[in-house]
């Protein structure tokens, strides 16, 4: 009801139909709903699982953006929160819905949603998928310096001969 609502104020907005043929529109798609509503179910189904992947793939990706030397351990971190909370989902589901009623299954649905919801809320208002100061290094100031030992046999020009180079005096 609240989208059926919510799309025709939009469509009221555009100014590109009157009040009349807005009403008639949203009356009409009520009762389509209504007569299809295994169809509708199928469509948002449908448009759900597109939508979650589209965010798996931005999830895969945000680590890369904020900090790309630590990519690897984020992502590791993501995905363990993420195979924990599979792990217990279903012990979840199955506390609640322990005589199948469709009050118990309507509760995990909410659940399910309203943690969605307040996860994508939090990235929306606190996160930020730019590169993260903490994430760039610092450029290495100090000259490294090799110290060559040479085997027993040979001198330390020798080695440095070989090496092409002149490492430091020992």
């Amino acid at each position: 009801m609240l989208l059926w609502s919510a799309l025709g104020n939009w469509l009221l907005t555009l100014r590109s139909m009157t009040v009349n043929r807005v009403r008639k529109t949203m009356t009409i798609g009520k009762a389509l709903t209504e007569t299809m509503h295994r169809w509708v179910a199928v469509v948002l189904v449908v448009v759900s699982v597109a939508s979650a992947s589209c965010g798996t793939i931005m999830s895969s990706v945000i680590p890369l953006d904020m900090a790309p030397r630590y990519s690897g351990f984020i992502s590791g971190l993501y995905s363990s929160l993420t195979c924990l909370a599979s792990l217990t989902s279903p012990m979840f589901v199955t506390a609640i819905t322990a005589k199948g009623l469709y009050t118990e299954w309507r509760s995990v649905w909410i659940t399910m949603a309203a943690v969605k919801l307040t996860s994508g809320l939090i990235f929306l208002i606190f996160g930020n998928a730019s590169l993260q100061p903490w994430a760039v290094s610092e450029p290495n100031t100090s000259t490294s310096k090799i110290l060559v030992v040479p085997p027993p046999d040979r001198t330390q020009k020798d080695v440095s001969e070989a090496l092409s180079f002149h490492p430091l005096e020992t």
